[in-house]
């Protein structure tokens, strides 16, 4: 049974993140049905073939537009012969002026390897919060989830198929996040893309009993699953399970490692005044499995405003959410060796990209050689594909899923809904 349709069963388990030993999980979100050991390996196999490098595009895509750049004058400096010596015979005194020059450097605070926004140098909350692990959590999108608590808070949303529709991980650290959920299972797609994010700290309600155990024996995470913290966690009673397991992020905090292993820079961003380049766009849409999402460029908020399921996406207070950035992954999916009716994102290899920034869009390919790496992304003309410091959703579509640039008309439909 896929765990979409079992909304009344519990979540028990008594795995430990540092324990090899096997668990069995009962999950608000999952059922296991025996299946053998768990040899992840086996579901690689196809990674190792690398693909046809050459960039499949939509024939709805705008063409890439190519930035020119200036070419920078030469310095030259002349090499002359050495004079021969003089005759001593008068010797006048010169005077040598010195001119000593001072580089003043202006000290500033850490820079978010999430977001890429650089604090002032007088935020020391700010930094206090960069100090500490990553979060990731992983929660509910099922229209019954709708709206999300704290998602609009993200640093980082990454959504995924799973059975059928999606589900986000939300990636949480540069803000004083309060409480996250709904709160949903683990899947054996996670520990590759946990792995980029240092030593996270991982909230999930659950999973089969092979999905606990690959969980188990991930050592780069800190799992802090609804068993392994229970006080951490609490249902809501404005919707109904599995759909309402909330998350209490300072609770969950006092499981943190110490010293705590933090994140290295994630994307590549433009410095201040930068043109990002890209081909402007009013917006597009596409699905992550069978779940639709859009977006729309909103130049008064300098953002891309989110539809989820077929409706705008609210946060819990009602306002829009709205990423300043997108980023499109093509990505491929192979049958779990945990479940085969789970899909399982191939995160390691490469595949087509877009960035969406600034109103732009900008087409190419991503890059991920080990899992402790993020994504390289390179445009079709072979430069990095710049963001805009920020927050941003990484959509993780099926190989074949590119998104369908927007026209005015359907814009304007959305925004009118």
């Amino acid at each position: 049974m896929s765990e979409e349709t079992n909304s009344n069963s519990n979540s028990n388990s008594n795995s430990n993140s540092n324990s090899n030993s096997n668990s069995n999980i009962n999950s608000a979100d999952d059922s296991g049905q025996g299946t053998p050991a768990v040899n992840r390996s086996a579901t690689r196999a196809s990674q190792q073939k690398r693909p046809n490098k050459k960039l499949v595009l939509g024939a709805s895509l705008l063409a890439v537009v190519v930035i020119g750049s200036g070419v920078a004058g030469l310095g030259l400096s002349g090499c002359g012969k050495k004079d021969e010596a003089a005759a001593p015979a008068k010797t006048k005194a010169e005077v040598v002026t010195t001119t000593t020059t001072t580089t003043t450097t202006i000290a500033v605070g850490p820079t978010s390897a999430l977001t890429g926004v650089q604090l002032n140098l007088d935020d020391t909350a700010g930094a206090a919060l960069l100090a500490r692990p990553v979060l990731v959590a992983k929660m509910d999108n099922s229209p019954a989830a709708m709206p999300q608590i704290g998602i609009e808070q993200a640093d980082m949303v990454i959504e995924l198929k799973v059975e059928g529709i999606s589900r986000y991980m939300g990636v949480f650290q540069s803000k004083d996040v309060q409480q996250v959920g709904p709160i949903r299972s683990a899947r054996t797609s996670d520990p590759d893309l946990l792995a980029i994010f240092g030593r996270p700290l991982v909230a999930w309600s659950g999973g089969n009993e092979n999905v606990v155990q690959v969980m188990a024996d991930t050592p780069w995470i800190q799992s802090v699953s609804h068993s392994q913290a229970p006080d951490a966690y609490s249902r809501s009673k404005a919707k109904k399970a599995p759909h309402n397991l909330i998350l209490d992020v300072p609770k969950i905090y006092t499981y943190a490692d110490q010293p705590p292993v933090l994140p290295n820079k994630l994307f590549d961003y433009v410095a201040p005044g930068q043109d990002p380049g890209g081909t402007p766009v009013l917006g597009f849409d596409m699905n992550v499995g069978m779940s639709p999402l859009g977006f729309v460029w909103d130049p008064a908020r300098s953002a891309w405003l989110r539809w989820s399921n077929n409706r705008r996406h609210l946060a819990a207070d009602g306002v829009q959410i709205a990423p300043t950035n997108v980023v499109v992954l093509e990505t491929p999916y192979a049958a779990s060796a945990a479940d085969s009716r789970s899909p399982e994102a191939q995160t390691l290899g490469f595949g087509n990209a877009w960035v969406f920034t600034q109103g732009r869009m900008t087409v190419g390919t991503w890059v991920r050689s080990a899992r402790d790496q993020a994504w390289k992304l390179t445009s079709a003309d072979g430069q990095p594909m710049l963001l805009t410091p920020g927050s941003t959703f990484v959509e993780l579509p099926e190989v074949g899923t590119s998104p369908r640039v927007l026209d005015q008309a359907t814009v304007d439909q959305l925004q009118a809904g």
